[in-house]
């Protein structure tokens, strides 16, 4: 969950620097080898004690999108449920990772919502 919460925020950060992008702007895809350069920002991860540095991958934020709007398709009933599968496994935080702006999908291009 670290690491989805930075990539939100960092998405956030960029998306309060660009307030005038229009629904359907394209959002800008990493660059240069494995995705080590970002337009976005980075965020930081560790890994087995490791600060690594990475790109921040908009794809992500588009995955994240298509599973909170099934989560918020629920009904009260099975909302409950997910919620208890949610907080069992640790992952009930991934609800408030909501980034500012959506990201939708074109075709095989992200792009921003409203």
């Amino acid at each position: 969950m670290p690491e989805l919460s930075s990539i939100v925020a960092s998405f956030d950060e960029w998306i309060a620097r660009a307030p005038d992008l229009p629904p359907g702007a394209r959002v800008p895809a990493s660059t240069q080898a494995m995705g080590t350069m970002s337009p976005i920002g980075y965020h930081l991860v560790k890994l087995r004690g490791v600060e690594i540095k990475l790109a921040v991958q908009h794809y992500s934020l588009w995955m994240l999108g298509r599973v909170l709007d099934h989560y918020d398709s629920l009904c009260p009933k099975v909302r409950g449920r997910a919620d208890e599968i949610l907080e069992a496994t640790s992952l009930a935080p991934m609800l408030q990772a909501r980034p500012a702006r959506r990201i939708e999908r074109i075709g095989f291009t992200e792009v921003l919502g409203d």
